[in-house]
């Protein structure tokens, strides 16, 4: 089984940054699902919604980490419009 590690970190500023790594060496692209895939559709929710994203090499050269921030204008984003979240779980932030 491939290890998966998430880490999250809010800023001073209520910048969320959200990094997700793992073993695989390959970077994710944006691509256009048909409506019959199960899967592919990750990255353009990311794109959709965060303020910025990307996709690194570990360092080391095992894998890779994809990662997201949101500023602080995002939960009011989020929270707006016909597909509006119905909730916005606050957790702990690691520094």
């Amino acid at each position: 089984m491939d290890e998966i590690r998430a880490r999250r970190v809010l800023s001073d500023g209520g910048r969320l940054r959200v990094s997700v790594a793992d073993a695989e060496d390959t970077l994710p692209t944006v691509r256009e699902a048909s409506p019959e895939e199960e899967s592919g559709r990750s990255l353009a929710l990311v794109e959709a919604l965060a303020d910025d994203w990307g996709a690194e090499p570990r360092p080391g050269g095992i894998g890779k980490t994809v990662w997201f921030e949101l500023h602080s204008e995002a939960k009011e984003k989020l929270c707006q419009g016909p597909v509006a979240l119905t909730a916005w779980s606050e957790f702990p932030m690691s520094r």
